[in-house]
């Protein structure tokens, strides 16, 4: 065991990688170490050779030709003579789902490149050390058990053997007491007899709490009491029930546990008892449940950002239809102030539907978190105005904002989640009877460091929010474990025991502090406390910034959104610009084709069928490489502002866009290009 440790042993590890500077260095380190090491290139190379020779160890990659690693260790986990060799994956994917992927196909580790050498010996000694210990533990196991039911069978008929049996058992009951496995001894009416240390850990329960008791007082409550007379049935007939068992831990945690209970012989042949070996297998499922969680948030990401590209191209065009009718208004004294407030109403709704849209991006990940200094009054009156439209009329809402400052740092798409979150709470605690949802808003100072639950702040300048509802209260014992994740108290498909859990992350990670006061029956408040930003110099508010204007220069757009198109081509030659509008990138290029100096500047968008904005403005840059680009997207999965600059684009807008910032895109953008003659040009498209 020792030659082990030491990497001296002269252990065989394969490696499969398909880049040979890779299996190179594994290969230095370890023969270094003493290991006898062989290598593949090629996941199929490597089953083969495998299965000729099963090595001791595995390091396998990831990415390579068909098979992958997952295959390759999928395909060595089905194949009996091979499926106990430990895999460690060594790969430069970073990712959750990759790790638990890697995991759940069969592999006991994940390394990510680029690796460290120190690092990559110790894992490999370790898992060669524990591989051993599990095979040793294994047999010791099986060959104490069988020892022990020879020993009980044995033990009435021959009293003269007694020592012997129990210094057997005394060795048997090392072996156990090492085991990871929970094992319950009990008699034939199931009072328990013995525990191994492992029940405890499991259960929470110590031998002395549980000695001479039943073991229904693991019971969750979770099966019928069918399954409990099946059980029973099948262990008096003699034979070994298997199965899976929710059981409940001391503390009231559920645990989920696979079981082989088995009876028991005497010498006549007769039960006399029985023997239940268990495995905690919670933790497995937490990491499925996790697994599923993140493969529903994938879909409504893809949902979400499918809806986002839509809305923003609809939302782009009533934007520029509304900004082009009040530019129109303005110019015309005999137009009513009412007209003019009511399109000042459908700008406001439709830049408030714009801020949904990217919520609800970032809610589903499909946009990173924009992190500055925001306002929390204008987010909590958003969050009253959703509570007011969807809480039933039975739970009144009262709002208190008695802060001087409410500026902080961070993201206020996720503020904006935690408050939902902490509402959503206090609804369900309030709806069966109704009651008061109150939020309120105030500054506070923490004299002396802040601490709960494990989050802790120093002491400054804080802004306090508060939700307080008067519901059913939470019991003390579970006041602790709110914001453990899949805690709940609801009932299966009311909630995934998330919310809180995720609040109190997004808090700290906004270096802040979320606590809870309630009792049963009183209602609870959640308090978030969050730093103030610094604040800021008094200024004197500049006067509003004239539009800038062109000077006649000419601009290619191309977009297939017929609505967005003409709005915008409508707001730049209002602006003065000579425009060209298409609906078909290709035949955009063909336009640029036939004269690639002829435009000063090309606007496009990124979806449109034939050919994408990015493969359009490529095609351009071989033609004009000095000729601005502006891509605008209402939504891309692959493109982003620093992604764009790399294809070669000036300048990236998201729709919907405003008259303001796309005149001073343009402008920037065209500053100093010569001025074309004033002249109106109309183009028809081709064909």
């Amino acid at each position: 065991m020792n030659e082990m440790l030491s990497g001296k042993s002269g252990g065989d590890i394969f490696i499969v990688d398909d880049e040979v500077i890779n299996i190179r260095v594994l290969t230095a380190m370890l023969k270094k170490q003493g290991y006898d090491v062989r290598a593949a290139r090629s996941g199929e190379t490597a089953l083969i050779m495998i299965r000729n020779r099963c090595p001791d160890l595995l390091l396998l990659d990831i990415r390579m030709p068909e098979p992958d690693g997952y295959e390759v260790c999928r395909q060595l986990k089905e194949d009996r003579e091979c499926r106990d060799i430990p895999v460690i994956f060594i790969s430069a994917l970073d990712h959750i789902l990759d790790k638990v992927r890697a995991f759940e196909v069969g592999g006991v580790d994940y390394l990510t490149k680029p690796f460290q050498e120190e690092e990559v010996i110790k894992r490999v000694e370790t898992h060669l050390t524990l591989c051993s210990m599990q095979k040793n533990l294994q047999k010791m196991v099986k060959e104490r058990t069988a020892e022990l039911f020879r020993t009980n069978e044995n033990l009435k008929k021959e009293l003269v053997r007694r020592q012997k049996a129990e210094a057997r058992l005394q060795r048997l009951s090392v072996a156990i007491e090492h085991a990871a496995e929970d094992i319950v001894i009990t008699d034939r009416k199931g009072l328990i007899e013995y525990v191994n240390p492992a029940f405890t850990r499991i259960t929470a329960y110590s031998p002395e709490e549980v000695m001479g008791t039943n073991p229904r007082i693991l019971k969750s409550g979770r099966h019928p009491d069918a399954f409990y007379r099946d059980l029973w049935e099948t262990l008096l007939a003699g034979k070994v029930w298997s199965g899976r068992l929710t059981n409940r831990r001391k503390d009231g945690n559920l645990i989920e546990q696979e079981a082989n209970i088995a009876p028991i012989r005497d010498d006549a042949g007769n039960i006399s008892g029985f023997v239940s070996v268990k495995r905690d297998v919670t933790e497995n499922e937490k990491l499925k449940a996790q697994l599923l969680h993140a493969q529903k948030m994938e879909a409504v990401g893809t949902l979400a950002g499918g809806i986002s590209h839509d809305f923003n191209n609809i939302l782009g065009g009533i934007i520029g239809y509304t900004e082009l009718t009040m530019e129109h208004a303005d110019k015309y004294p005999e137009v009513p102030e009412k007209i003019k407030k009511y399109l000042s109403r459908i700008l406001e709704s439709a830049n408030r539907a714009t801020d949904l849209v990217q919520q609800i991006l970032r809610f589903s990940r499909q946009q990173q978190a924009d992190r500055g200094v925001f306002e929390i009054s204008p987010l909590l009156k958003e969050v009253l105005r959703l509570l007011g439209s969807t809480l039933p009329k039975n739970i009144r809402i009262v709002k208190r904002i008695a802060a001087n400052r409410d500026s902080v740092t961070g993201d206020p798409g996720h503020i904006h989640q935690v408050l939902m979150n902490i509402c959503t709470n206090a609804y369900h605690a309030m709806r069966e009877s109704g009651g008061t949802l109150t939020l309120e808003l105030e500054n506070t100072e923490i004299r002396e460091r802040k601490r709960f639950l494990g989050m802790e702040i120093p002491v400054g300048d804080y802004l306090r929010l508060s939700v307080s509802d008067t519901g059913s209260g939470i019991p003390p014992e579970i006041l602790d474990r709110i914001f453990d994740p899949y805690f709940t108290t609801k009932k299966v498909g009311e909630g995934t025991g998330l919310g809180l859990s995720v609040s109190a992350g997004i808090v700290q990670n906004h270096h802040g502090l979320i606590e809870a006061e309630s009792s049963p029956g009183q209602g609870t408040v959640f308090r978030v406390y969050l730093p103030l930003a610094p604040a800021a110099p008094d200024m004197i508010s500049p006067e509003k910034e004239k539009i800038p204007r062109g000077r006649g220069q000419k601009i290619l757009f191309a977009d297939d959104e017929h609505f967005f198109l003409e709005a915008i081509a409508e707001q730049l030659r209002n602006l003065d610009y000579e425009v060209t509008a298409l609906t078909e990138s290709r035949r955009a290029l063909k336009l640029i084709s036939s004269d690639p100096g002829g435009f000063d500047l090309v606007l496009t968008d990124q979806t449109m069928p034939d050919m994408t904005g990015i493969q359009l403005a490529g095609e351009i840059r071989k033609l004009n490489p000095d000729i601005p680009i502006i891509l605008c997207t209402g939504f891309s999965e692959t493109v982003t502002e620093q992604t764009a600059a790399e294809y070669g684009i000036s300048k990236f807008l998201m729709k919907p866009v405003h008259r303001e910032e796309l005149a001073k895109a343009v402008y920037e953008l065209l500053r100093g290009s010569p001025v074309s003659k004033p002249e109106i040009r109309t183009f028809k498209e081709p064909g």
